[in-house]
């Protein structure tokens, strides 16, 4: 039995993230962990996405 294939349309990619600065700058670890934010919250997205998409082909299968 062959296994399904399943495909992602993922729309997006890693951010850029730049260097540190040489002293703390509070603004700039905000900004930097507002990005990494949004990017983890993009790839949490897809991967529910990707398991509802499995879950509901396997009860199909599993129901006929």
């Amino acid at each position: 039995m062959a296994l399904p294939e399943y495909t992602h349309d993922i729309n997006f990619v890693a951010p850029v993230l730049p260097p540190s600065p040489q002293i703390y700058d509070s603004f700039y670890f905000d900004q930097f962990n507002d990005t990494l934010r949004l990017y983890f919250n993009q790839v949490d997205e897809v991967l529910r996405d990707g398991t509802l998409q499995q879950n509901s082909e396997a009860a199909a299968w599993f129901l006929g």
